[in-house]
């Protein structure tokens, strides 16, 4: 188990501990735990060792993907409504390169801000994945980019791995 904030580690006797005599500001997760899942989920609140269950039902967080087909978070991303959008964005990041086939289909979108959403998520991805992005939807995306910049939000600093770097400024 690790505690929170940092990297220190503990046995299982020390949570046992911390739950036999009921010591609060605790937070545990299982060292196995996949980060990406936790990087993008935002009610995991770590091991319940208060709870009235021992052990807990749920060691590890639940995958934000769980529930819908990749098709249908890609659609709730590009959705209007901001709060599916936000929770569709997570669930697509922890999708990872599963979703950017779907993704890049978006791009022939007619709506431009729909190809810039699509557009911003596969550069995300292609960040995350370190280069899950085939040399076709990478210059779709930098066309789409190039259509109108300022829509794009803020692009990435030159040189970091962007799909982007061949179009931005010096």
């Amino acid at each position: 188990m690790k505690q929170f904030p940092g990297p220190t580690c503990c046995s299982m006797a020390v949570v046992e501990l911390a739950r036999r005599h009921c010591w609060k500001n605790f937070y545990f997760e299982p060292l196995d735990t996949n980060k990406r899942i936790l990087r993008h989920q935002t009610n995991y609140r770590g091991v319940d060792y208060l709870g009235e269950t021992w052990p807990p039902k749920d060691w590890y967080p639940v995958p934000p993907q769980v529930g819908r087909s990749t098709e249908e978070w890609i659609l709730a991303y590009l959705s209007d409504d901001v709060e599916e959008s936000s929770a569709a964005r997570s669930a697509i990041m922890c999708l990872g390169k599963e979703a950017i086939p779907g993704l890049a289909m978006e791009l022939d979108h007619p709506d431009l801000n729909h190809r810039m959403k699509a557009a911003q998520i596969i550069e995300s991805l292609n960040l995350y994945e370190r280069d899950p992005v085939d040399d076709s939807t990478a210059e779709r995306v930098r066309e789409v980019y190039l259509e109108s910049p300022e829509l794009f939000g803020k692009a990435p600093e030159k040189g970091r791995g962007s799909i982007l770097d061949p179009v931005l400024p010096e």
